[in-house]
């Protein structure tokens, strides 16, 4: 098997079987938690989600620049750095923004039957993933960069596994 068709056969794996995951998990899901909870849960992973497109395409420029200087390891090294450096300035962004605007989040979706405390303490769970989401992100970048997409399906592939089958 060629180079190129590994690599989309990893890709297509790390697409595929949290896909499938979650066709099973979302309706146990809905039938355990009930649409109230569903639905927060659904919010949350939209912002962690969310979390990952705010870092402005860095993670597109590191798999660019390192893919360009794989052959000069001080450079890709340098590139490397630099972009997890913004990586981590834009994940300590997102989730002091997600801190800072907790009381509104928790008002926003606020329901009787639902305890704020616990809704609290949740926006804050989800600003500390969304920080990794950032960190995750660039270090995706770094890895498909190198054309290391086994390991990067391999870390997707349980990750977003866990996300559907961890509220059950």
């Amino acid at each position: 098997m060629s180079k190129i068709m590994k690599d989309v056969s990893w890709n297509l794996f790390s697409q595929v079987i949290p896909a499938i995951t979650a066709i099973f998990c979302i309706p146990l899901l809905v039938d355990k938690a009930g649409l109230e909870i569903f639905g927060i849960i659904t919010l949350v992973w939209a912002l962690i989600n969310y979390a990952g497109i705010l870092d402005f395409g860095v993670s597109k420029v590191l798999t660019k620049m390192v893919a360009e200087s794989r052959n000069e390891l001080g450079k890709a090294r340098n590139i490397a750095l630099i972009g997890m450096m913004l990586m981590i300035v834009f994940g300590i962004l997102v989730a002091g923004l997600i801190i800072s605007f907790k009381s509104i989040i928790v008002s926003g979706i606020y329901n009787s039957s639902i305890n704020p405390s616990e809704l609290s303490a949740l926006v804050i769970v989800v600003a500390f993933a969304s920080f990794a989401v950032c960190i995750s992100n660039g270090l995706r970048g770094i890895l498909e960069g190198h054309e290391e997409f086994a390991i990067v399906a391999f870390v997707r592939t349980p990750m977003t596994v866990w996300s559907f089958v961890s509220p059950l």
